[in-house]
């Protein structure tokens, strides 16, 4: 099937938009110290736990029932506090309240950009998506060079920088004006099979970096989370090849937008292989003096042979998951994932699987194994609860 020039365009900008939101992490250990950049991901991926918590599917349900800013903001607000409770009550570790602050503002503006960003790209917007993608990632750069600068702790600028630009961003963001208050059971319906699906890998990734920046002592940790920020690019392939599934409006730019993404992650993920292995046996010199090089190495290339059959199986099916609207198939695995995810939870609880402090792969292979699980499960109930639906789309 040809390559539609819609195709092509989609794809360069979310491209284009991964790449500028995620090079801030790629800067970032080149600019602070060992210590630094481990003080940093602690907070972080705190807020970023609490934002895959606090985003609860609204990224979804805001396509369905747009509330105003002010509705939208209250509801991530009780999302965040709920969110604070939960990592507290699993993690009980101590956060000062600095720290709190911090995580607030990075979770407040990620969950309400995300929410509105995403629905530009639902409604097939890949312009005005790309540019508001350029006014947060500017800002991020900016926070770091007045953190730089003027000494000033990086993590506030970060939040209050992207706060700023999140408010920015309204004008450009498809604002609602829903106001009855009656439709919030509706929204967070809607949300909740969205966010059980979505979430579930994303909290378990989240959770996997906030672990090992936890646990593990500060030169594995680094190791550790930089290998994350070198692999993450081939999930963000795997978004580019889901939001383009998203983005394809009509019957043939669609099927084309599936069969193409699958054409897209295997050439992707070849050349990636390509230049992780140059990375680490040519060029390993110019990695950041904050990572142990040998540590670095063994954890990127085992991070990539594992993750590479989820990527596979995780974002098309997802694609074709929200995109074809299959609400009781949504249901049916939204159950499935819960099952698989306390399940996880309750052997992590009773001591019957154990992470290592020592050991990375002790971590990697629970987080795998969770993933595989869950895009097992979503395989299992699209084919066999909606396989009619789905196999006639492609006669």
């Amino acid at each position: 099937m040809a390559i539609s020039k819609e195709y092509i365009k989609n794809t360069l900008l979310i491209a284009l938009s991964f790449i500028l939101l995620k090079s801030f992490n790629l800067v970032l250990p080149y600019i602070l110290d060992d210590v630094g950049y481990n003080e940093f991901n602690k907070v972080f991926y705190y807020a970023s736990l609490i934002s895959t918590i606090g985003t609860f599917g609204f990224t979804y349900a805001i396509t369905q029932i747009n509330f105003t800013p002010v509705i939208l903001s209250v509801l991530v607000v009780i999302n965040i506090l709920v969110g604070f409770f939960l990592v507290n009550l699993f993690s009980g570790i101590d956060v000062s309240l600095f720290n709190i602050l911090n995580i607030f503002l990075i979770s407040f503006s990620s969950i309400l950009f995300n929410v509105y960003n995403f629905q530009l790209l639902f409604h097939s917007k890949t312009n005005k998506y790309f540019l508001t993608i350029i006014i947060i990632s500017a800002a991020y750069f900016l926070a770091l060079g007045f953190s730089f600068l003027l000494h000033v702790n990086i993590l506030f600028l970060y939040g209050l920088f992207g706060f700023l630009a999140v408010g920015f961003c309204l004008k450009y963001f498809d604002t609602g004006d829903v106001k009855n208050i009656s439709r919030v059971k509706d929204f967070y319906k809607i949300g909740a099979s969205t966010f059980i699906i979505n979430s579930a890998a994303g909290m378990v990734l989240m959770a996997d970096k906030f672990i090992a920046n936890n646990l593990f002592n500060v030169k594995l940790a680094n190791a550790y989370t930089f290998s994350w920020a070198i692999i993450a690019p081939i999930f963000y392939l795997g978004n580019v090849a889901e939001k383009n599934i998203y983005a394809a409006s009509g019957k043939k730019s669609l099927k084309s937008a599936i069969i193409n993404s699958l054409g897209l992650i295997t050439i992707g993920l070849f050349f990636y292989l390509i230049g992780i292995l140059l990375l680490t046996n040519l060029f390993s010199n110019l990695l950041p003096s904050s990572i142990d090089i040998e540590l670095f190495n063994k954890i990127v290339l085992t991070m990539f042979g594992g993750y590479v059959a989820y990527i596979f199986l995780h974002f098309p099916l997802n694609g074709i998951l929200f995109k074809f609207n299959l609400h009781r198939t949504q249901r049916v695995t939204s159950i499935a994932h819960i099952i698989i995810f306390a399940g996880f939870i309750s052997a992590y609880y009773f001591n019957l699987i154990k992470i290592d402090p020592n050991n990375y792969l002790s971590l990697f292979l629970i987080v795998l194994s969770v993933l595989i699980a869950l895009s097992l499960s979503k395989i299992i109930t699209i084919f066999v609860l909606q396989k009619k639906e789905v196999f006639n789309f492609f006669k």
